[in-house]
């Protein structure tokens, strides 16, 4: 029962974030400027700040960080060649292909995933989670537009892909704290660090109020079909198999936690954007963001009790 109450305790608190955000927008009390404002600013100054402040100065066994990103690392691409397999399979419309499975793999891991493994594990762990976001910014913003390529038949931008990569902001600051880590360099001030860990905890509910303020249930329904084994696929079948390869593998504790967590998140609202620069169906791709992120409250508050009732973390 304890651990059914801890899980209900983790997700519960981004439930509320996001009904809250629905309720302003709703109001109008939150614009679609101020969203893409605040997005803005989460990603240039809050975001890199939590990225930062998650990794900087933490204890972390070099031998378990090398595996975390190697199977992380595995754990994309599998999903991503799975992801273009799958969506010929469930979609006959090329330009939902791309969608469908750019979708089934990429995860809000920045905004979701991490706050979870923090809560339920500490802030110990959190230097696995930020591991996991530098993987996913690189990996991710390779093979996405490729996904959208090989259905569209547009063309790839390799300076494009580069830039995504390498003028990340998450990206910049997880190389800094490892560079900083590597050279053991001195912590910073207090004033300082704790002016960097109070912008980084900004992070999570400005991004999670306006993930709810911009959810527009009314386009939810037309593709019906294409959602239901979209999101069962994402939130169901892909944890439940990588789950079984990881404790197959040996990983257990916070290095399980953070891929894990990865396996169970939802879509990242990211892919609405991409499917409108890469010639997606940037309706389909809204309409996956918004039911997997509610469907994933659940799916993620079942799936950490069982973990953590078999003792894996």
């Amino acid at each position: 029962m304890q651990n059914f109450i801890t899980s209900v305790n983790t997700t519960l608190p981004l439930v509320i974030m996001l009904a809250v955000g629905y309720f302003l927008g709703q109001i109008h009390m939150i614009s679609h400027d101020f969203i893409k404002q605040a997005n803005k600013l989460n990603y240039w100054l809050f975001l890199p700040c939590s990225v930062f402040a998650g990794t900087y100065c933490k204890k972390v066994d070099f031998n378990e960080g090398i595996s975390v990103v190697i199977a992380e690392v595995v754990i994309i691409l599998t999903t991503f060649a799975a992801g273009l397999i799958i969506s010929r399979l469930i979609s006959k419309e090329e330009n939902k292909r791309g969608t469908i499975a750019v979708s089934l793999c990429r995860s809000n891991y920045v905004y979701i995933g991490t706050p979870i493994v923090c809560a339920v594990f500490g802030v110990t762990s959190s230097v696995y989670a930020s591991l996991v976001v530098a993987v996913l910014a690189v990996v991710c913003n390779i093979m996405s537009p490729f996904c959208f390529a090989s259905n569209s038949g547009t063309k790839l931008s390799l300076k494009k892909m580069l830039k995504n990569v390498f003028a990340n902001s998450y990206i910049i600051a997880s190389i800094l704290a490892v560079i900083l880590m590597i050279n053991h360099c001195p912590q910073f001030p207090e004033p300082i660090h704790k002016s960097i860990s109070t912008l980084g905890s900004v992070c999570t509910p400005l991004a999670l109020v306006t993930l709810g303020a911009s959810f527009d249930f009314k386009k939810v329904g037309i593709n019906k079909g294409i959602l239901i084994w979209t999101n069962f696929i994402k939130l169901v079948v892909f944890p439940l198999i990588g789950s079984i390869v990881l404790i197959a593998l040996g990983f257990r504790g916070e290095a399980f936690a953070a891929l894990f967590v990865y396996l169970i998140c939802p879509t990242a609202t990211v892919v609405f954007t991409l499917a409108q620069a890469y010639g997606g169906e940037s309706e389909l791709a809204s309409e996956i963001v918004v039911t997997q992120t509610v469907l994933s409250m659940i799916t993620m508050t079942i799936g950490i009790f069982i973990m953590k009732s078999l003792g894996l973390f």
